[in-house]
């Protein structure tokens, strides 16, 4: 490979010096993967043991529970399921055969 100049007298390959496109907009893995161990922090520290039974439920509440609030307009009022199907389901209670929510009484 042939190294070009730096502007600087440096040699820089030209690999290096060619970006791809988006590269910018790419999110870094590590970042990614310290958003999703603080969000789930919250729900290991209750427990002392994570037995399959507990990850199987909050894996069906975490890809079930409607998203509050985003950044994309889009998501808000939906959950991951629903995004990635493109079709409604109830709210996960009912899914899970407890009944639709009831109002809370004061």
């Amino acid at each position: 490979m042939e190294p070009a100049s730096s502007g600087d007298g440096r040699q820089v390959p030209r690999a290096l010096r060619r970006r791809e496109p988006g590269h910018g907009e790419t999110p870094r893995s590590s970042s990614l993967v310290e958003n999703l161990n603080s969000r789930l922090r919250t729900y290991f520290t209750l427990r002392r043991h994570l037995g399959n039974s507990y990850l199987d439920l909050l894996r069906f509440f975490l890809n079930h529970r409607r998203f509050m609030r985003s950044r994309r307009a889009e998501r808000i009022g939906k959950s991951p399921q629903e995004l990635m199907t493109g079709s409604g389901h109830p709210h996960w209670l009912t899914l899970l055969g407890l009944g639709p929510l009831q109002p809370q009484r004061a």
